[in-house]
């Protein structure tokens, strides 16, 4: 009679081991989903970052230019700070 107690709490033992290894699975699946978001976002943030470097860079040309046109202007009309 003691196997049969011991065969009942052995199966009950794997039982309750499958289920945390069917958990443990679950939420493994879940963190490498949420992984490849951050993944994804990440690159989306560096593209951003990329593009807004480069308009930022077209904003400083662009200003330049500006400013030497304005300097110019200035001095066509004989009106110099």
């Amino acid at each position: 009679m003691d196997c049969f107690v011991g065969k009942k709490k052995s199966s009950q033992r794997e039982k309750g081991l499958g289920g945390l290894t069917e958990k443990v699975r679950l939420f493994q699946e879940e963190m490498k989903a949420i992984m490849c978001e951050r993944e994804k976002e990440t690159r989306a943030y560096e593209r951003d970052m990329v593009v807004f470097a480069f308009k930022e860079a077209e904003w400083k040309q662009e200003r330049k230019k500006l400013k030497e046109e304005l300097k110019r202007l200035r001095k066509g009309s004989g009106r110099e700070r």
